[in-house]
């Protein structure tokens, strides 16, 4: 049994000792192997990577499951040489801190109607808008997996109302939570700023369109962190 690691030797996710040390205390009947070293192929029974080159990664032919690191999986899901095992995502425990920042930095932005600011400023105009309280604007996320929690709790100890759609019920979710198709738009309805965290997958591809904005309150804003893109809806 041996776990491949392919392309983490960088400064954001750790270096190949590093690695090595964390597994050795956590695993330590667990072989590691840091690619170009893959020694022989056919022992390696797991494989970790940030954004892989299936062109480049030999056959494995007891590979049992891969870890990704990388937020999303669009890069490589297609690949026609990809392993048809098993594919997890590897997390710190509380999340992913860079998602967390920029989640919380944009939603703060559109909360705080930066781009309507910077607008005005671009036309030297002096811009006055009615302050809005935390309370009264109300946070959803489009899904909640580990990296849709951490943020979604620090909004709600800012005192934003906070919920979330899901495919199949969450009991034990922190906060309100509506799911599966049929609740997607009571769930829009009542959101001012919509976070999406879905994964890019054939499923959830056009999830964000004119429908979907349609259905938000009129004025309100809409984020996705899945796309790393933003925009504000007009007022």
């Amino acid at each position: 049994m041996a776990l491949l690691i392919y392309g983490l030797d960088i400064s954001e996710i750790g270096t190949t000792q590093g690695w090595r040390d964390t597994l050795a205390e956590v695993m330590p009947e667990l072989e590691v192997r840091i690619f170009p070293d893959v020694g022989d192929p056919s022992e390696i029974t797991y494989l970790a990577f940030m954004h892989p080159d299936f062109d480049e990664i030999p056959s494995l032919p007891n590979l049992r499951a891969m870890f990704s690191r990388s937020a999303g999986v669009e890069s490589f899901v297609d690949h026609p040489k990809m392993p048809k095992v098993p594919l997890g995502k590897i997390e710190p425990a509380g999340g992913d801190p860079m998602m967390t920042e920029y989640v919380i930095m944009h939603v703060l932005r559109l909360h705080r109607e930066m781009p309507l600011y910077q607008q005005a400023q671009a036309r030297r105009e002096w811009l006055r808008r009615p302050i809005v309280r935390p309370e009264a604007r109300r946070i959803g996320f489009l899904g909640f997996g580990l990296m849709a929690k951490t943020p979604a709790l620090v909004l709600t100890s800012l005192g934003f109302p906070v919920s979330a759609w899901v495919r199949s019920p969450k009991p034990d979710a922190e906060i309100p939570i509506f799911h599966g198709p049929d609740q997607l738009e009571p769930f829009l309805r009542q959101t001012d700023i919509a976070v999406c965290l879905l994964p890019l997958t054939r499923e959830t591809e056009g999830i964000l369109c004119a429908r979907t904005f349609g259905l938000m309150p009129r004025g309100r804003c809409s984020s996705t962190s899945g796309g790393a893109g933003m925009w504000s809806m007009p007022t």
